[in-house]
C-alpha cells in the first residue's frame, strides 16, 4: 500500500478526490514519457567518453523505472479506493 490515502494525495496534488483518477492517469504517462527520453539519451551517449556520465545516465535511468512502477501502483490503489 502507498503511504497515504486517495484523500491525502488529492489534496497534495490540488484536484478533488473524483478528478484523482485521471490526474494519476496522466501522471504516469508523463513518467513513461520521462523515462523514454532518458532512455535514449542513455542509449544516444553509451559510449561517450565520460565513464562518470555514463554510469550516471544509468542510474538516472534505474531511478526512473522506480517512479515509473510507484506511480503505477499509486494509480492501481486510488482506482481501489475509489470504488
Amino acid at each position: 500500500m502507498r503511504p497515504g490515502t486517495a484523500r491525502d494525495w488529492a489534496e497534495t496534488l490540488g484536484v478533488g478526490p473524483g478528478d484523482l483518477p485521471l490526474l494519476t492517469r496522466m501522471l504516469i504517462h508523463s513518467a513513461d514519457s520521462l523515462d523514454g527520453a532518458l532512455i535514449r539519451m542513455r542509449t544516444t551517449l553509451h559510449e561517450c567518453p565520460d565513464q562518470e556520465l555514463a554510469e550516471a545516465l544509468f542510474e538516472l535511468e534505474r531511478q526512473m523505472r522506480d517512479v515509473v512502477s510507484r506511480v503505477r501502483e499509486l494509480h492501481v490503489e486510488v482506482l481501489r479506493e475509489m470504488r
